[in-house]
């Protein structure tokens, strides 16, 4: 229930029993309802600062996965060893994962987990065997194994990656930019020029309603976006999380009249 609200009803019911009130009892609501509004916005912008970070931090997790996978699935296609596509698909991932998300994909980290990533599926068959060894020793370490069960698997690995005849070894399949690996189509065209120009001109504290999936309509503003993707993050007055869009998704719906702005007042 809206505090504000509650608090208007109560100081209304309040005076309305009162046999007579003076300016003076009238100032004392007003400076009631006043205080409530205070509480009720910095409640909001907490929560509404909450809901951003964490948004913002799925965002970034869910760019992270699917750059990875777009990097390793085809690789793991072409791996006919299953201990070692098991190694990758289900360990060193998250290794590869942790370097994206702490340093971004142009880290040296994050390069050199994917270089081991490439080793392990039989892609590079020239390397250094200590220092591919120190470095898959360190990524499992780093994930909570034990450093004697890390070298061992560390060991194994380099074994069965000298043991592939060069003719399993998988070619290097076309590499995927970032932003493609991180952007799923989801929709079927390009939206037209002016849905295009109206997505692309909203900016923070523009507010949209929106139809839902049973003709039921919210409205919500942009509280914030991320890049690379970007994505638009709206909240509701309440400061809870309604929608993450692109700006094509955002163009599309309101091309689609799904989505449609609010004239500001």
């Amino acid at each position: 229930f809206d505090r504000v609200y509650e608090a208007l009803l109560g100081q209304v019911g309040r005076l309305a029993r009162a046999e007579r009130w003076s300016a003076e009892d009238f100032a004392a609501a007003v400076a009631v309802l006043g205080h409530v509004r205070t509480e009720d916005a910095q409640v909001s912008e907490r929560s509404s600062r909450r809901i951003l970070d964490d948004e913002k931090a799925r965002l970034a997790a869910e760019t992270t996965r699917r750059s990875v996978q777009a990097l390793l699935a085809p690789r793991l296609a072409r791996l006919a060893d299953a201990e070692q596509e098991t190694l990758v698909a289900d360990e060193w991932v998250f290794v590869m994962y942790r370097a994206h998300q702490e340093g971004g994909p142009r880290s040296e980290a994050f390069r050199d987990a994917c270089t081991v990533a490439r080793v392990l599926c039989g892609e590079i068959r020239d390397f250094d065997g200590a220092r591919l060894h120190g470095a898959i020793s360190a990524g499992l370490e780093s994930l909570g194994r034990a450093p004697e069960l890390a070298r061992n698997r560390a060991t194994a690995a380099i074994e069965r990656v000298l043991a592939l005849p060069e003719s399993e070894a998988a070619p290097q399949p076309p590499v995927e930019s970032e932003r493609a690996a991180a952007e799923a189509p989801r929709i079927a065209r390009l939206p037209k020029r002016d849905a295009l120009d109206a997505a692309g001109a909203l900016t923070r504290g523009d507010w949209i309603e929106l139809r839902r999936s049973g003709g039921r309509t919210v409205r919500c503003h942009l509280a914030d976006f991320t890049s690379q993707p970007e994505r638009c993050i709206f909240l509701s007055r309440r400061g809870m999380r309604v929608e993450s869009l692109s700006r094509v998704d955002l163009a599309a719906a309101i091309e689609e009249g799904r989505i449609w702005l609010v004239p500001p007042v």
